[in-house]
């Protein structure tokens, strides 16, 4: 599944760019330490979500808004 950013208010992703939604996810699950603050649970629970429910959950947190592309 490809995803188009639309804007991201940390500046990390281009507005526009075009992107496999796997990379997004895996660049979130990286800054889940499990050595902190309860990060293997929240791994876990992450990883137990849909990909459509991941991204919508890094979009609140991160603060990014996206497209899914066809």
């Amino acid at each position: 599944m490809k995803i188009k950013i639309i804007s991201d208010s940390g500046l990390v992703y281009n507005p526009n760019s075009v992107m496999d939604a796997e990379e997004l996810i895996n660049d979130y699950r990286e800054v889940l330490d499990p050595r902190i603050n309860d990060g293997a649970g929240q791994l876990q629970w992450f990883n137990s979500l849909s990909t459509e429910s991941q991204l919508r959950y890094i979009g609140a947190m991160w603060d990014i808004e996206y497209e899914i592309e066809c």
